[in-house]
C-alpha cells in the first residue's frame, strides 16, 4: 500500500543520499584506487548516476505493481531517447568535428575536448536526471511514511541486497580485474574491445529484464492463490 510505497521509497531516498555524499568526498581516492587518479570528476558523475538510478528504482517498481505499462515505458523511452540525442550531438557531431580540426559557435559553445571520455558519464547522468524529473509526481507523500514497516521490511529485504550484490559482483567485476591482470600497454584497449563484444548480447539482457519486469508483479499478485506453486511450475517451465 501507500504506507509500504513511503517507507521504502524514503529509506532509499536516505541511504542514497548519504551513499552519493560519503562517496562524493572520497572521489579522489577511490579513482585513485580504480587506477584513474585525476578523475575525479568522472567519479563524482558515476556516483550521481548511481545515486539517481536507485532512487527512481521504487517509483518504476510502483509503475509496474499498478499496471501502468505505457507510462513505464515511456518514461524508459524517453530516458533512452535523450541519451542516444546526446550521445550523437556530443560524440558524434562534437566530438568528432573537433577532433577533424573543424569549429563553430555552437561546438565552442557547448563542448569540453578536455573532459574526453567523461562525456559517456555527463550523457548518462543527464538521462538518469530526465528519469528522476518524470517520476517527480509518482513519488510518495511524506505523510504516508510509517516507521513501523521499516524494520520488517530491512528484516525481508536483508537477503536480496546481499544476493544482489553478488549478483552485480558476478557480472561487472570482470572488468576490473582485466585492467589489473592484463598488460598495462594494452589493458585499457582489451577492455574496451571486451565491452563492447559484451554489449552486443545486450538484446538477450533485454529479454530477461523484460520477464523480470512481468514476472516479479505476478508473483507477488499470486502469492496467496491456493494453486500457486502449479501456476509458478508452469511459468518457470
Amino acid at each position: 500500500g501507500d504506507r509500504a510505497y513511503a517507507t521504502a521509497g524514503f529509506a532509499l531516498l536516505a541511504t542514497s543520499s548519504i551513499f552519493m555524499l560519503a562517496a562524493g568526498f572520497t572521489a579522489q581516492s577511490i579513482a585513485g584506487g580504480l587506477g584513474y587518479p585525476g578523475h575525479a570528476f568522472s567519479v563524482l558523475m558515476l556516483v550521481g548516476i548511481i545515486g539517481i538510478d536507485a532512487i527512481t528504482t521504487l517509483p518504476m517498481a510502483r509503475l509496474r505493481s499498478q499496471g501502468r505499462p505505457w507510462r513505464f515505458a515511456a518514461i524508459n523511452i524517453t530516458s533512452v531517447l535523450v541519451n542516444i540525442g546526446l550521445s550523437l550531438f556530443f560524440i558524434g557531431y562534437c566530438m568528432r568535428s573537433y577532433n577533424a580540426g573543424e569549429s563553430n559557435a555552437l561546438i565552442d559553445a557547448v563542448y569540453d575536448p578536455d573532459l574526453g571520455v567523461g562525456y559517456v558519464f555527463l550523457i548518462n547522468l543527464v538521462s538518469s536526471g530526465v528519469k528522476l524529473l518524470l517520476l517527480l509526481p509518482s513519488f510518495p507523500r511524506p505523510a504516508w511514511y510509517d516507521k513501523a514497516l521499516l524494520r520488517p521490511m530491512l528484516v525481508f529485504g536483508a537477503p536480496l541486497l546481499v544476493a544482489g550484490l553478488a549478483g552485480m559482483v558476478n557480472e561487472t567485476a570482470d572488468r576490473i580485474l582485466l585492467k589489473w591482470l592484463l598488460p598495462a600497454d594494452t589493458a585499457d584497449t582489451q577492455i574496451g574491445i571486451y565491452g563492447a563484444c559484451y554489449k552486443l548480447a545486450i538484446l538477450i539482457t533485454l529479454f530477461i529484464q523484460a520477464f523480470r519486469f512481468a514476472a516479479e508483479p505476478f508473483f507477488f499478485s499470486q502469492a496467496e492463490d491456493p494453486k500457486a506453486r502449479e501456476t509458478f511450475a508452469k511459468l518457470m517451465n
